[in-house]
């Protein structure tokens, strides 16, 4: 457009000098000065003038055309790319959701392990909250010894242990004392003893101490859950 413009300005400057000499010799072709030849060349540079200045003005004009045209192209595209990026968006917050939907359909066990039992079968629907399998965490391996409340003043925390598997008789394992429950076994289960009536005969608890297990990883792999052994604490 600029451009354009500028060329404009020329074609007037040459057809203000074109103008010019026209009338100049106009007036010395009148007083027989000059020849009509060169008036007829004037007159002609004269006409040039004035079409190339016309010629100017519509390339101009077509430019400042294209100008507009571009300009509202551009708020067109603008609109359009506003409306492009909306879909966009919206397409992403779809395929985040159903990324979410799809994540459901992974159940992950709070820990690792083993599945001990399993409570659904293939191709069964199952419920929020519904139970699916008994898991036993392989990582945590230990023994939970019920002591006579009579023997708990001489084992402490940390002290070691010794202990046979039932199932493998020939093996040593070795151990150490972790912690001691907070209640007996007695308080502890399903229906513990209510002595409210006031026939109170007096039994010697026993009270749960969980032992750390110290083996190779080859022996940790024989043990399972459930098993009887027979656990002999150092107290000296």
């Amino acid at each position: 457009v600029e451009a354009a413009k500028s060329n404009v300005a020329a074609a007037n400057v040459k057809l203000n000098l074109a103008q010019k000499d026209y009338a100049r010799y106009e007036n010395l072709v009148k007083d027989g000065s000059i020849t009509q030849q060169a008036f007829d060349q004037a007159k002609a540079t004269k006409e040039s003038a004035e079409a190339a200045k016309q010629s100017a003005i519509a390339a101009y004009q077509a430019a400042q055309d294209q100008y507009n045209a571009a300009v509202k192209q551009v708020g067109t595209t603008q609109s359009q790319l506003a409306v492009s990026s909306n879909v966009i968006s919206q397409r992403q917050s779809d395929i985040d959701f159903a990324k979410l939907q799809l994540s459901y359909t992974d159940i992950k066990a709070p820990a690792s392990g083993i599945v001990s039992k399993k409570n659904i079968q293939k191709g069964q629907l199952v419920q929020a909250g519904q139970a699916l399998f008994s898991v036993v965490n392989d990582g945590s391996i230990y023994v939970t010894a019920n002591f006579k409340e009579t023997q708990l003043e001489k084992i402490k925390s940390g002290s070691k242990v010794e202990i046979e598997v039932d199932a493998y008789p020939e093996e040593k394992i070795q151990g150490e004392v972790y912690n001691f429950s907070p209640i007996t076994g007695a308080k502890g289960s399903l229906l513990p003893p209510d002595n409210a009536t006031g026939n109170f005969v007096k039994v010697v608890q026993r009270v749960p101490v969980k032992i750390k297990i110290h083996a190779s990883k080859e022996m940790l792999a024989k043990l399972r859950p459930g098993m009887s052994v027979k656990a002999s604490v150092s107290t000296n």
